[in-house]
């Protein structure tokens, strides 16, 4: 099996970003994705070019922190913030977001990082926005316009609306919480072991006070980083011929 692993939130602050280099160089991450609109950005631009065998995405991002492009009416509050996640998808849901806006700050996010000079594999997306219908198609748009996959729930479903869509056969949300254990990690593996390729969705990190003042999700990330380079999983990994990938291989 090919595994992904891919570290999101790249670009969120230096100590997360620390996190994940860590994850690559002594662990199972060769793939993460990038916040263009994050304090934590110049850092991660720096650490992307710098490490080569690391695949760098784009993670976009449409409920954290300030667009890009300003202040933007169907996307952002009274505070020119992101709306928070449930009201972006109760919109969604509404059909009272202006995608024309979403895809110009999508647009502006992309160009930040490629003007930063990251190469990049693929397109996610924070909180999963993406994967609504309406995001969906504007993601997709972008993605095709730089011939690059994208993450999905299952290839088989989105590829009956989206012939020739490129991206893992299958991919895990689970590797997430405050219980997680080496063996849980690995149980991923084995439900997934007749998979040809797997994108596994991780957030290891170091802790400072940005990403505590950013995300609810903190503490539970150093025990990321524990899982994802500890000796056991290494181990598995290597006896059961699982191939660590990043997302060139679909471009």
């Amino acid at each position: 099996m090919k595994l992904i692993v891919n570290a999101d939130d790249f670009g969120i602050s230096e100590a997360v970003n620390l996190g994940i280099v860590k994850s690559f160089k002594d662990g199972v991450v060769r793939s993460t994705t990038m916040m263009a609109n994050m304090p934590g950005f110049d850092h991660a631009a720096t650490l992307a070019k710098k490490y080569d065998g690391l695949g760098v995405g784009i993670h976009l991002v449409m409920t954290a922190g300030e667009p890009l492009t300003g202040r933007l009416k169907t996307l952002t509050g009274e505070d020119g913030k992101f709306l928070k996640q449930g009201d972006f998808f109760e919109k969604v849901k509404n059909n009272q977001v202006d995608y024309s806006e979403m895809e110009k700050e999508l647009r502006a996010q992309l160009k930040r990082i490629v003007d930063a000079g990251v190469k990049l594999t693929h397109f996610d997306s924070h909180h999963h926005f993406h994967l609504q219908k309406g995001p969906f198609d504007v993601v997709k748009k972008l993605a095709d316009e730089c011939g690059l996959p994208v993450r999905v729930g299952t290839k088989e479903e989105f590829a009956r609306q989206y012939p020739g869509l490129r991206s893992t056969e299958r991919f895990n949300m689970d590797f997430y919480g405050v219980n997680l254990t080496v063996d849980s990690f690995i149980a991923i593996l084995e439900k997934y072991k007749d998979a040809e390729s797997l994108e596994i969705m991780a957030h290891p990190a170091y802790l400072d006070k940005t990403i505590i003042g950013l995300s609810s999700y903190n503490t539970a990330r150093t025990n990321e980083l524990d899982i994802l380079t500890s000796k056991k999983v290494l181990d598995y990994i290597k006896t059961n011929n699982i191939i660590l990938k990043n997302f060139q291989d679909y471009k």
